[in-house]
């Protein structure tokens, strides 16, 4: 249960009448697994313990004010933090994960200043019948171009006839225009469907050209099972890295199809393929997975999945955190078995 921390309690009796109706809540996730990871190309394996492979753990104030009129104002910090070792998830960054400033209105949407998740992100976990959870997350091939935007100014819109936009800028702080990144999302979701696109652009750090990525997702929930499907464009990106960067001439493409499935009423599983085509530079890559989880309350829950991803040629891309020491061409693979509890 999340505790919230009523004015009193933090000490603020003596607080004008009008800031009463404000509250701060500490929540988060403690979330690790056993992880074994294998390289067929090298032979190379490993065991250990991986903090937030289902939900990345953290721990989280947010609070709202309401100020009347629809309009509250509310704010985010969280941190991430890392339960294999205790080390926080963001080197150097005390609010890692996020950390921003919001007004928020019930007719016109929210308007935020700070370290805020991108559109893109959001949509790759959307239209991930993982949920961008495990080893076996699309995020292993089918990467953000940038997942938190710092300095940035993010718009969303109030969700109207199943529809709802967003819009975010990102300032470079440099002398010139590189860094600077610009997202725009849309979505329409009306009962079992879902549909939505993203369009993404990073300049690079020399403000000489743009990295550009392009999303279209969808989903159709049959209440027996829910079917996913995911492609992505990207132009002058190299994804195939551990971290993304504008190149100029890079092009890719991926796609994803999945599924996930209720089994009573605490259990689930999911499945997955993701394909990642890159003919210029021959660094193609499939991944298939499937998982299982067992909700023992609402706020507990055990999970397993394997994961299996085929670089071929000069790609690289690995499974989460390669334990294995994975990140050349060839077959890796992973399982984990984990525990995820949420306060």
């Amino acid at each position: 249960m999340k505790k919230t921390l009523v004015c009193a309690a933090l000490g603020c009796a003596a607080v004008p009448a009008f800031a009463q109706s404000s509250n701060v809540q500490i929540y988060g996730i403690v979330d690790a697994a056993f992880v074994n990871e294998r390289n067929t190309e090298t032979g190379a394996h490993g065991n250990g313990i991986q903090s937030g492979m289902s939900r990345s753990s953290r721990i989280g104030f947010k609070g709202t004010e309401d100020l009347g009129n629809g309009l509250k104002a509310t704010f985010v910090l969280e941190n991430g933090v890392r339960i294999d070792n205790g080390n926080e998830q963001h080197a150097g960054k005390a609010f890692g994960r996020q950390a921003f400033v919001a007004l928020a209105s019930d007719s016109y949407g929210t308007l935020g200043l700070g370290r805020q998740y991108t559109p893109e992100d959001g949509f790759n976990s959307f239209y991930d019948p993982f949920d961008h959870q495990f080893s076996a997350q699309a995020s292993n091939v089918m990467k953000a171009l940038l997942v938190r935007a710092d300095n940035s100014v993010k718009y969303t819109s109030p969700v109207i006839a199943g529809v709802q936009a967003t819009v975010i800028y990102g300032f470079g702080e440099q002398s010139n225009e590189g860094n600077n990144y610009v997202g725009a999302g849309l979505q329409y979701n009306g009962g079992p469907f879902s549909i939505g696109a993203t369009a993404t652009s990073k300049r690079d750090v020399t403000d000489s050209f743009y990295a550009r990525k392009f999303q279209l997702g969808a989903s159709y929930d049959f209440n027996v099972v829910k079917l996913y499907a995911l492609g992505q464009v990207n132009r002058d990106v190299d994804d195939n890295a551990a971290s993304v960067a504008p190149t100029r001439g890079a092009k890719s493409r991926q796609w994803l199809i999945g599924a996930n499935a209720p089994i009573g009423k605490a259990d689930k599983v999911m499945v997955s393929y993701v394909r990642h085509n890159d003919d210029a530079t021959d660094r193609d890559a499939a991944m298939w997975a499937v998982g299982y989880t067992h909700d023992l309350s609402k706020r507990t829950a055990l999970y397993a999945a394997y994961a299996r991803l085929d670089n071929k040629d000069n790609a690289i891309f690995f499974l989460g955190s390669p334990q294995s020491g994975a990140m050349v061409p060839g077959a890796d693979r992973a399982i984990n078995l984990g525990i995820r509890h949420s306060f």
